[in-house]
């Protein structure tokens, strides 16, 4: 966010795309928009976000699109990017960065004064920083246990419903609660499909190492009861 945001060709190219009258409002949505990818990107690329998903973080339909339109956007089957993420980054990234190239300096500056010069941690990286980064990792934490406990409640009660302690570090490494969303989203689908509707559910650890999400679900898994209660066919 700049102070000339609101008047770039960009911003005004989006509200006219838009349909609105008010640039401040396009201003408002791109920080949304923005906000989310620095919270929950590390490097800008969305990988298995969709528009629609983001259109409704975002809270309005079309918004993705038109912002892809005007070039800040990259939208594949993949995922969702943005561009120059490097450039545009949160403050805490830029501090990050900033605090790196202090150490690196540091430690040149070291050697060429010879081995009797020591840095100690505290000094190459200070404490404050430190304090941030644990805070950040800990909220880091706390945000995939979370949202592992929505995958994990979601999941079917069943036989194969085991290896908790196994599906969190899977979890975790694959930092899956980046698409968490579309996991519980494929979760809700394939409940309603006749294999799980019949009991025959795979155990999460499978799905997770699986991608199975990823597999999607097709309209002829599906099934319905006439009134009566007798299966009418797949729909």
């Amino acid at each position: 966010m700049e102070c000339s945001t609101p008047d770039k060709p960009e911003v005004l190219a989006i509200t006219a795309l838009m349909g609105w009258d008010d640039e401040d409002l396009t201003v408002g949505k791109l920080f949304k928009l923005w906000r989310w990818f620095d919270q929950h990107t590390t490097n800008g690329n969305a990988i298995g976000v969709t528009t629609a998903l983001l259109n409704k973080k975002v809270g309005v339909s079309g918004f993705v699109e038109a912002v892809e339109s005007v070039g800040w956007l990259s939208v594949t089957e993949a995922g969702i990017r943005i561009k120059d993420f490097d450039r545009h980054n949160g403050a805490s990234a830029k501090q990050r960065s900033q605090t790196a190239k202090r150490v690196a300096n540091c430690k040149s500056n070291a050697k060429g004064n010879g081995a009797s010069v020591t840095l100690t941690e505290d000094y190459t990286l200070p404490r404050e920083e430190k304090r941030r980064e644990e805070k950040k990792e800990n909220t880091n934490a706390a945000r995939q246990a979370a949202r592992f406990d929505d995958f994990w409640n979601a999941w079917p009660k069943s036989e194969r419903k085991q290896d908790r302690t196994k599906c969190l570090d899977k979890w975790t490494s694959a930092k899956l609660d980046t698409i968490a969303d579309i996991i519980l989203d494929d979760i809700g689908l394939k409940k309603l499909t006749e294999k799980w509707a019949g009991g025959y559910i795979e155990a999460p650890l499978v799905y997770l190492n699986n991608k199975r999400w990823e597999d999607g679900v097709t309209p002829d898994s599906f099934t319905h009861k006439t009134p009566s209660g007798i299966l009418a066919g797949a729909i």
